[in-house]
């Protein structure tokens, strides 16, 4: 129960981040695209792309500091835990001098040579790419220190530092809407100083609050060797992932210019926006899945997974139904004239995150096994396929929509391979997750398609302020309705209401 309650009161502290963060982003990318325009917005996007392809590597020790410093949490092992939080840090340091220098040569040659940049800003945009690149590295020395945060359960500071990053983010959108000059320059320095101030409290937090934050370096072997293994084998998946986001971006450059990529970018901050939403639960959640298997708990493991992934999707299908509904409003509404194809990628996007949504319990089990060779093989080398076929439907004259599709695809094959993995890993039951996860999930979608369809033949498009406001509180209740009658079982339901019931009258 108190573990429960814990989850409970850490998704709460990251819910509000989520709403503050996601309403500031909105806001401020509506500034910053109106203050640069399509063209600069689209060429510091795959600037910030070209960077975070080549940072992929970061994404690898992200996960590993999770695992470990969560795993030596639970075992109480503290004397460990400071050696693997030096271990950790130090291979941060080398990664960032390394994505920094590859950055700033392979990756300005590339940019350079291969891109399609205008010529009157290139100039302009090899400076943005190197404030990316400098943030970049940024960024990746901070993992160390926010996975501690987060592996001690802290949210409610993780939230706070998050509210702090929107707050600068409201001012660089204000900074640069009033700049004279070359705006593109501007904000790539401030959001570089940004990325500096997040770093300082960060580590200013973590060294006031846990003994093992202190830098004590130490040359342990089987520290080392441990991560190293692990880190191996995630460089795969990671790979995977860095190149169906950022990867394709540069495929879109390459056939159909910065205009796509502003759409991408678009699509991008909608994405980041959507995932602080459905990550709020899951971070949450990560911790006491990776305590639980440390203390062999395998079978309350289990539960949390398939619940985890059933409400990951449930808490997700609330907000994203109504961006579904009224994609074209709201991009025209927070734009005012958005790039062409916004609407279809965001569309796209969005069902893809419900698929992956699904997936994000399954992939924090895998990981806390450590057993993940075949693992990342198979599924890594899937989701790295939708490079080469995107690029494939590309050359074949499909439009710049045809990459969604094949991301869409890859993440149903990459939902049921990681669900055969945990079966041989875990002795996971996959029966049951059919029945409680899946099969509710495709009833409830198959429920909202055909009531937003029948919203739409009924009361038309969504035109004003007061269509979206009518439209959203209607498919949000029909949603949580949907979910409540398909998508829990009588036992979670009548749970669910004892404890509301409880609080209501307490």
């Amino acid at each position: 129960m108190h573990r429960n309650r814990k989850i409970a009161t850490n998704t709460a502290f990251l819910y509000v981040r989520m709403l503050v963060v996601m309403g500031t982003s909105l806001y401020t990318v509506r500034v910053v695209f109106h203050a640069l325009g399509v063209q600069d917005f689209g060429i510091y996007g795959v600037a910030a792309a070209l960077v975070t392809l080549l940072a992929f590597l970061n994404a690898t020790m992200s996960q590993a500091s999770q695992r470990f410093l969560s795993l030596d949490i639970g075992n109480g092992d503290l004397l460990n835990l400071g050696k693997t939080f030096n271990a950790i840090l130090a291979i941060h340091v080398v990664i960032a001098i390394a994505v920094v220098a590859a950055a700033l040569s392979a990756g300005s040659w590339f940019l350079n040579e291969k891109m399609a940049i205008p010529h009157d800003r290139i100039a302009s945009a090899n400076i943005a790419y190197q404030f990316a690149a400098i943030s970049g590295g940024l960024m990746i020395v901070q993992t160390p220190y926010s996975a501690l945060i987060v592996a001690h359960e802290k949210m409610w500071f993780f939230s706070l530092v998050s509210l702090l990053e929107a707050g600068l983010r409201l001012f660089i959108a204000w900074a640069v809407a009033n700049a004279s000059g070359d705006r593109l320059f501007y904000y790539s320095m401030l959001m570089c100083g940004s990325a500096l101030a997040v770093l300082i409290a960060y580590v200013c937090f973590a060294r006031l609050s846990f003994a093992e934050a202190r830098i004590r370096p130490h040359r342990e072997q089987s520290v080392y060797r441990a991560l190293t293994a692990f880190i191996t084998w995630s460089f795969i998946g990671n790979l995977a992932g860095a190149a169906r986001t950022q990867g394709v971006n540069l495929l879109l450059n390459v056939f159909f210019g910065p205009v796509a990529n502003a759409a991408h970018g678009i699509m991008t901050q909608a994405q980041t926006a959507t995932n602080n939403f459905a990550n709020s639960f899951q971070m949450a959640l990560n911790p006491q899945i990776y305590q639980r298997h440390a203390k062999g708990e395998y079978g309350e493991m289990r539960d949390l997974v398939i619940i985890g992934s059933k409400l990951n999707f449930i808490l997700l299908l609330i907000i994203v139904v109504p961006v579904l509904h009224a994609t074209p409003y709201i991009l025209e509404a927070w734009l005012s004239t958005p790039p062409p194809m916004a609407v279809d990628f965001i569309r796209w996007m969005l069902v893809a995150l419900m698929i992956d949504s699904i997936s994000q319990p399954l992939i924090t089990a895998a990981m806390a096994t450590g057993k993940i060779r075949a693992y990342q093989l198979i599924v890594g080398g899937t989701i790295i396929l939708s490079v080469p076929l995107s690029y494939a439907a590309f050359r074949l004259g499909y439009d710049a929509t045809a990459f969604l599709y094949v991301i869409t695809a890859i993440s149903l094959v990459s939902l049921l391979l990681r669900l055969l993995f945990l079966r041989n890993l875990l002795g996971f039951p996959l029966s049951r997750f059919v029945l409680q996860v899946l099969l509710p999930a495709t009833a409830i979608s198959a429920a909202m398609l055909a009531t937003s369809l029948l919203y739409t033949h009924v009361f038309g498009e969504v035109r004003s302020l007061f269509d979206f406001a009518q439209a959203s509180s209607f498919l949000a209740v029909g949603s949580l309705s949907s979910a409540l009658v398909l998508g829990l079982s009588r036992s979670e339901r009548r749970h669910l209401f004892s404890t509301i019931g409880k609080r209501f009258y307490k």
